[in-house]
């Protein structure tokens, strides 16, 4: 807990420092808000009075009709706070004891807003240790298209932001989190009956009031994602699209499944999923996103069979099921509906485009083998596809469930050789059997930049060193997410514990994850495997 009160303190000061020194003036609004997210952070990581000293400054500086307070007016009225944070003890906690990666990444995906990258961090690490993801995010606009390209378990949500109201967050996701049944708990540090009632009727499903035990946090999220479990179970067909839902996947195969067994006869397992359909959702809008999926879906009930099955997988990605039928056979249908689906027009803000797909085909004809032995094969039948350019049908071979390697490009930006050779070691021997593995080292950002690899345009995860001497990590960091395509890059922070700012920084500037030196390989191994899943 001490590492996250020595967090806030350095905070209020350098927010200070920065009032007094480089801004003539503050915005009441600003100051408003300053003090609201000191107060409710504070009492979460056990500062009562820096806490009740923020609430009182709070109450003043709402009560007063000020639009603007200058330097001179900002120093009285802050020092109470102030000589607070000076007489903290700074004295470095205990080192703690680091987390193991059992079971971390392979639980509910949480996506929590915020914009006190503190209080996220502590957030974050306390909800891991319930082996859940958690996804964090500092910027409204970040944590919208996160929701829209990863779909959480829950959304989690502060009112009080600075570039876009949490309700406001809220009330643009309200009918795509309805639709995909993601729970959205508002916390704040309002505790009026006004702020619940509009929260509710926003679509929020809880409120939870700052500051709160991180416990009381656990079990309403769990909650939430138990009554999210329980609705999806009642629930056969995917309500954006029309096609069945992941749900009756089960029950879809084992009916086929029996019939095999029974009379021999093969069925196909076809995956398809549509083409660079993140940049439709980046370039036309998450809503266009959403015409694609249920014109998609509809053209392919349309051109298919009644006994056909159309389930929605995944995102962009559908699985086919065509009982009685056989690789060839699917393959001419496939490339069929290929052609004419890549010639319709979609409509967006005044602009027209077309979107294509590709697809993997495998036929199922060895009874008593679960679905997920055909799903592999079919799936990397989809991945040769999309390498050999898209908008193309493979058939997988049925004999082999050997996976085909996908590629996968990772820098290692360290300025100790020690820790570059270990990471590269480590990251050949956990990777090398799932990937074709590229891994370049760089002593720092200068070297990393002068690399004409790093431009490339394929996705690459980045293990980044925090403090460097040619380039500072942060610097690095600011630099990749300033460039074109910035979330091609999935960004590890390495940090020491002593620079706690640094991982409140890397928050901001949009690191994926974080984790600091020294850090056990498992945990390290687990974090990377959660980014992998979120790679295209």
């Amino acid at each position: 807990m001490k590492r996250y009160q020595e967090a806030l303190i350095l905070a209020i000061n350098k927010q200070a420092a920065e009032w007094f020194g480089d801004v003539s003036v503050v915005d009441a609004a600003d100051l408003a808000r300053f003090l609201h997210s000191v107060k409710g952070t504070a009492a979460t990581v056990g500062l009562e009075e820096v806490a009740a000293t923020s609430s009182e400054l709070l109450d003043h500086a709402e009560g007063s009709a000020k639009r603007q307070w200058n330097a001179d007016e900002l120093r009285p009225f802050l020092y109470s706070l102030l000589k607070l944070c000076h007489s903290f003890d700074t004295e470095p906690a205990p080192p703690e004891e680091l987390p193991t990666s059992s079971g971390v990444g392979k639980g509910p995906l949480i996506l929590i807003l915020d914009d006190d990258p503190i209080f996220l961090m502590f957030l974050k690490e306390s909800l891991e240790k319930q082996d859940w993801v958690v996804m964090t995010a500092v910027d409204p606009s970040k944590a919208i298209a996160y929701f829209h390209d990863y779909r959480p378990d829950c959304f989690v949500t502060d009112i009080n932001m600075p570039q876009k109201n949490g309700l406001e967050v809220l009330s643009l996701l309200r009918e795509k989190a309805r639709q995909l049944l993601i729970p959205t708990i508002v916390i704040s540090g309002y505790a009026d009956k006004a702020h619940r009632i509009e929260s509710y009727r926003t679509g929020a499903d809880d409120y939870l009031v700052k500051p709160f035990d991180i416990d009381e946090l656990i079990v309403r999220i769990e909650s939430q994602l138990e009554r999210k479990r329980s609705l999806e179970h009642l629930l056969l067909v995917d309500k954006l699209t029309g096609a069945f839902s992941r749900n009756y996947l089960d029950t879809a195969y084992e009916r086929l499944n029996g019939h095999l067994q029974q009379t021999k006869e093969s069925f196909a397992v076809a995956v398809l999923d549509l083409d660079h359909f993140k940049r439709v959702n980046d370039r036309y809008g998450h809503l266009a996103g959403d015409d694609v999926l249920k014109g998609f879906a509809s053209f392919i009930k349309a051109n298919v069979r009644m006994n056909d099955m159309l389930i929605r997988y995944g995102g962009e990605e559908f699985v086919l099921l065509l009982p009685q039928t056989g690789k060839a056979e699917t393959k001419r249908l496939l490339e069929q509906l290929l052609s004419h689906f890549g010639g319709r027009t979609f409509e967006a803000g005044g602009q027209s485009f077309q979107v294509t797909f590709s697809a993997g085909v495998v036929e199922a004809d060895i009874p008593g083998l679960p679905f997920d032995h055909w799903f592999k094969l079919a799936d990397h039948a989809l991945y040769a596809a999309k390498e050999a350019g898209r908008n193309r049908v493979e058939l997988a071979d049925g004999q082999s469930d050997k996976p085909m390697t996908k590629k996968l490009n990772v820098a290692v930006i360290d300025d100790d050789r020690a820790v570059r050779d270990l990471l590269n070691d480590s990251l050949r021997a956990f990777l090398q059997d799932r990937f074709q593995l590229k891994i370049r080292t760089y002593d720092g950002g200068v070297s990393y930049f002068a690399d004409d690899g790093w431009a490339s345009r394929e996705p690459q995860l980045i293990l980044l060193d925090g403090l460097m001497d040619d380039m500072d990590g942060l610097e690095v960091l600011q630099r990749l997410r300033a460039m074109p395509q910035s979330d091609r890059f999935y960004i590890i922070m390495l940090t020491v514990r002593k620079s706690e700012w640094d991982i409140v920084r890397a928050l901001e500037f949009g690191a994926d994850d974080y984790l600091t030196k020294p850090f056990h390989m498992n945990e390290l191994a687990a974090r990377i495997n959660r980014l992998l899943r979120r790679m295209k």
